[in-house]
């Protein structure tokens, strides 16, 4: 039998269009969250999660998902419509090991934390570079790195912080990238007070204020002011 594409995985036809695609994550997303599962904490329960959660973190990225199609292009689609569900425990399923199905809800929101914070600094990065006196865009995106590794240390204390502030819980991933930010922002002012200002950390402050705006936006204002609104890094370097 051939595997799922990851189309399938959401139930969803390759010729979907984005809305279409979201809604199925989304509604996927509530079914397998670990408070709807508090009695399914079979191993294939786990899986089914990280499996959606795979197939959106490529399909809701232009990119990946154009590369995805043209390597789907040599061989058929499948265009079933199956749902991805968790099947009832049976006695021949292993049970796993405890925290396996949490985990793996946090490794899911990770993921989304990172393409989203991805997404964001490139595009802050593409609108810092068009300013008037601007750094050079390659200024910038070398540092959207930077940017990702801290917005995903700690993800457990981020998504707390980001539940703490009222965000829905389809909306965490967004969130807690933004309380990462955050958090990034006040090492950076530490860094800066003990070593020194210099133009990197200037850059990195301007990519950080444009991201969080970014992300922002898809957040509410009541939730955005929760999170403690915009670090203005750069304000706050330059008035030590």
């Amino acid at each position: 039998m051939a595997a799922a594409s990851l189309y399938d995985r959401l139930g969803c036809d390759p010729a979907d269009d984005e809305p279409t695609l979201r809604a199925a994550y989304r509604r996927l997303a509530k079914e397998l969250h670990p408070d709807r599962l508090a009695e399914r904490s079979d191993q294939d329960a786990v899986e089914a999660m990280a499996a959606v959660n795979e197939a959106w973190a490529v399909l809701s990225d232009p990119a990946r998902r154009a590369a995805y199609d043209r390597s789907m292009s040599d061989g058929p689609i499948r265009n079933s419509r199956v749902t991805v569900r968790p099947p009832r425990p049976t006695e021949a399923t292993p049970r796993p090991a405890r925290g396996s199905r949490r985990d793996a809800w946090y490794a899911g929101v990770r993921v989304q934390m990172v393409r989203l914070t991805h997404e964001a600094a490139r595009s802050a990065s593409w609108a810092l570079s068009l300013k008037r006196h601007g750094r050079p865009r390659a200024v910038y995106e070398a540092r959207i790195d930077t940017l990702i590794a801290w917005v995903v240390r700690d993800t457990e204390d981020r998504v707390k912080a980001a539940r703490a502030a009222g965000t829905a819980p389809l909306d965490l991933g967004l969130a807690s990238a933004i309380v990462g930010l955050s958090s990034l922002a006040d090492a950076i002012e530490d860094e800066a007070d003990r070593l020194g200002l210099d133009a990197g950390h200037e850059a990195l402050a301007e990519l950080l204020d444009r991201t969080w705006d970014n992300l922002a936006h898809g957040v509410s204002h009541e939730v955005a002011t929760a999170l403690g609104g915009n670090p203005r890094l750069v304000r706050r370097l330059h008035l030590r």
